[in-house]
């Protein structure tokens, strides 16, 4: 394995961690305290989320991955629209309260 591997997996890992934090914070509560580290389910999905983020940075610093400011925008509007019409879609058909 070299260090993109190692880097990618590091990536992969932390987004699972991630979608583990979300769940807790679903089945549990955003302000419910793990017993196991005494951090809110907020805070877990916040911590995991900068993990992802130095996971990209050490990809973006070991060349494997540029953030140009012009061709990577990293515009997040676009999926809020998307996200947001889902859900329009998903309340019209009585799944999403």
């Amino acid at each position: 394995m070299n260090k993109r591997e190692h880097l990618l997996t590091i990536l992969m890992e932390e987004a699972s961690e991630v979608a583990q934090a979300a769940s807790k914070a679903l089945r549990f509560g955003l302000n419910n305290i793990s017993p196991y580290n005494q951090r809110s389910n907020a805070e877990n999905i916040l911590l995991e989320l900068a993990h992802v983020k130095a996971a990209l940075k050490m990809l973006v610093d070991n060349g494997d991955l540029q953030l140009d400011a012009e061709k990577n925008k990293l515009d997040v509007s676009d999926k809020i629209k998307a996200v947001n019409s889902m859900m329009s879609y998903s309340r019209g058909i009585g799944i999403l309260s």
